[in-house]
């Protein structure tokens, strides 16, 4: 017997293995998980299990992640009573994608057989009720009712199964989920109207019950696709290493693939590669870019001694490394854990919408059983018919279909805006906002550098220009790049430099003309960045900076104008990001900000009772966009960034983010005229059904009308804006 009660621990992904004793931290895959009800219903039941000390779910991945002592058997068997199905996740397993294509492909062919029957049933049925005023022939009339059976009997049993299954599961759970009324309310009018076909009564709802269906599975399919998809963020921060490594062991040196790198191993890195793993360098120096862990704008000097990162690049020099961390041991890997924790942490708390969900769905059952009970001494069809009318006149209108439309209609209006929204939380919790934290560098700045200030001590810009394009031509070096761009209008095609040699860590040095020059790294500190040297004498210097973004003022003077408070957290140098605070007048500055420092002021915002918002671009701005309250990233961001943050900035510049903010506050407006409306027709309309004044065809009349009112109010939220 295992601490997993009998049953034997599948493999575990990276991070995830058996620790503490026996105590286990895994992930499980989830069915039937459509709304934030969903996810407290999930949430404490697998609390309740023994042994498992933390559960938490993350509704857009339909995961939940697990830890403790416990039965496996016992998880999966509870949660598949419940109406969750569940199979555990190993790390060799395709995480979410085939299930997910799976799941939208059976909801399309059920919403597809579904329409196309309530498209001809309403024919059929048209045809029967003008008939009832021109004297049908009743051998034809029975025929219509025949072909209604008879196709409307398949969209219920397979269509309606997409509601009933987890229905049926939640109430053996003793538990009420939005299925739970939409179900009785399918069930209770089929089996309505087939007892009115096998007794040839008037009660006959085919068409209805047929279109209710389709209504709701577009509904369902709506939440579906606005809803989105994450990205498997751990996947794309391990997708920065390199695949095959150059290793020197006892036999020379070896190109080895990189799950076989193992730590002592001396890795050789030179020009663009990338580091394989956490190590320090034993021999030679570079320059590197670590944007991806740090945020540092400008290039970085390693030399022997010093430590490198998995995932930062080599712009120049060879190198010699030797691993201290490799695999799932390396920074970059804790980082993608932590990335999908935050993520899971941030699933939906406190949502009114998934609130009004829980409460809605047993205000309608529990409406309708009353119901049912008070007009039963009036004999079982009539309490039947009442209560299904209640049922039929109540169910869609506030949540099957308000909701998710509201929500595609914002995904939709802001991608024709430049924004992509993939999380309905987003949007619900941006008008709540008190703290926006600003990533500084690809943000608030062009993220690339530019030149500063230059000076010219020894010729003519066109003649030092000339030997700076000769010298650089030819190299990747961002500030090289710069340099050349700076120059091309005094450029000599024609002419070469001789002699060329890179100094790795330093610059290169050359000649032109028959005369010896060194560009590169000054040797006077902080104060320049770049000299250019004639036989040991200054003939010129330059420095660079990362330059602020067009509109970059006025973001920052309407974010305060609405009351935001401002926060400037970048990776970069700290007297470099206290100098774009003070462009910028943002008063709230801190620089040297790694992935962990950035999460951990969100985290210290958060207990104070702020509502944080963080916007940034890079994979070191990925930790601290999952753990806000809302992430935002630039279009131009990191793969890993656009992962874990439910907003995007599609659009080129710093406009759409004040987009962003106004389709939330329209978003909100258009909900709440929604539910107001859908409350104002519920406070006529169920009285009138519960008085037996509302026949199901007319609450199944109503139901559209009603449904259509809040369409009208969904597409006219772009005009809110």
């Amino acid at each position: 017997m295992n601490c997993c009660g009998g049953v034997a621990p599948p493999p575990a992904i990276p991070g995830s293995a058996c620790q503490d004793g026996g105590a286990e931290n895994v992930l499980l895959a989830l069915e039937n998980l459509h709304c934030i009800s969903c996810v407290g219903k999930v949430e404490a039941l697998l609390q309740e299990i023994p042994g498992i000390s933390s559960a938490r779910v993350n509704l857009s991945r339909r995961q939940a992640r697990i830890q403790g002592v416990f039965s496996r058997d016992l998880v999966l068997d509870s949660l598949d009573r419940s109406g969750f199905p569940a199979r555990w996740i190993t790390g060799d397993q395709e995480r979410r994608g085939g299930q997910a294509r799976t799941s939208e492909r059976n909801l399309l062919l059920k919403m597809g057989v579904a329409g196309g029957v309530a498209m001809n049933l309403m024919l059929l049925s048209g045809s029967s009720y003008l008939g009832q005023f021109q004297g049908i022939d009743p051998a034809l009339r029975r025929l219509f009712e025949v072909l209604s059976f008879v196709l409307a009997t398949p969209v219920v049993l397979f269509g309606g199964r997409h509601f009933s299954e987890p229905a049926w599961k939640a109430l053996r759970s003793g538990r009420v989920t939005i299925d739970v009324p939409i179900t009785l309310g399918i069930v209770a009018t089929f089996g309505l109207s087939v007892a009115s076909f096998f007794t040839q009564g008037s009660h006959q709802y085919f068409d209805s019950v047929t279109m209710f269906v389709f209504v709701l599975l577009l509904g369902r399919y709506l939440q579906e696709l606005g809803m989105g998809r994450v990205s498997n963020s751990l996947d794309l921060l391990l997708g920065l290493r390199p695949e095959r490594v150059r290793v020197l062991r006892c036999r020379g040196e070896e190109i080895v693939a990189l799950k076989d790198l193992k730590v002592g191993d001396l890795a050789v890195l030179s020009t663009g590669d990338a580091v394989p793993g956490d190590g320090r360098v034993v021999e030679g120096e570079a320059e590197m870019d670590q944007s991806a862990m740090t945020g540092e704008s400008l290039p970085v000097r390693r030399g022997v001694g010093e430590e490198v990162l998995a995932g930062t690049l080599l712009f120049s020099g060879t190198i010699k490394v030797r691993m201290e961390a490799v695999g799932g041991e390396t920074a970059l890997s804790r980082l993608g854990l932590l990335l999908e924790r935050a993520q899971e942490e941030r699933t939906g708390e406190g949502l009114w919408s998934g609130r009004l969900a829980s409460g809605f769905s047993a205000a309608i059952v529990g409406l309708s059983l009353v119901v049912f009970a008070v007009w039963l001494p009036s004999g079982l069809m009539k309490a039947t018919t009442v209560a299904v009318s209640v049922l039929v006149i109540t169910c869609p209108c506030a949540l099957g279909l308000a909701l998710p439309l509201a929500f595609w209609m914002a995904v939709r209006t802001g991608a024709q805006r430049g924004v992509l929204v993939k999380d309905q939380a987003a949007l619900e919790m941006t008008p709540q906002l008190t703290d926006l934290l600003l990533d500084k560098t690809g943000t608030l700045t062009v993220g690339r550098p530019e030149l500063r200030e230059e000076w010219l001590y020894g010729g003519s810009r066109q003649d030092i220009g000339r030997i700076v394009e000769l010298m650089e031509r030819d190299s990747p070096h961002p500030f090289a790049r710069c340099l050349v761009h700076r120059f091309q209008d005094v450029a000599d095609p024609t002419a070469q430099a001789e002699e060329v040699l890179t100094i790795p860590g330093r610059g290169r040095q050359a000649k032109v003309d028959g005369q010896e020059y060194f560009l590169g790294r000054s040797r006077s500190g902080k104060e320049t960045d770049i000299e250019l040297l004639r036989q040991g004498h200054r003939l010129a210097a330059w420095t660079f900076d990362d330059a602020l973004r067009e509109g970059a003022q006025n973001l920052v003077r309407s974010l305060a104008h609405r009351g935001l408070r401002l926060h400037l957290v970048s990776g970069d140098r700290e007297d470099r990001t206290q100098r774009v605070a003070r462009q910028l007048g943002i008063a709230l500055a801190a620089g040297d900000q790694l992935p962990d420092d950035k999460s951990r002021r969100v985290q210290d915002l958060q207990a104070q009772g702020a509502v944080v918002a963080l916007l940034g671009d890079g994979i070191n701005d990925a930790l601290a966009l999952a753990q806000a309250d809302v992430g935002a990233a630039m279009g131009h961001a990191s793969a890993v960034a656009t992962a874990s943050a439910p907003v995007l900035m599609m659009r080129p510049g710093l406009d759409p983010v004040l987009d962003w903010l106004r389709l939330a506050a329209a978003y909100r407006a258009t909900v709440r005229r929604s539910v107001a409306l859908s409350i104002c027709y519920n406070a006529l309309a169920v009285p009138a059904a519960a008085m037996g004044w509302v026949s199901p065809l007319a609450a199944a009349i109503a139901m559209p009308i009603s449904s259509l009112a809040v369409v009208i109010n969904s597409l006219r939220l772009g005009k809110r804006m």
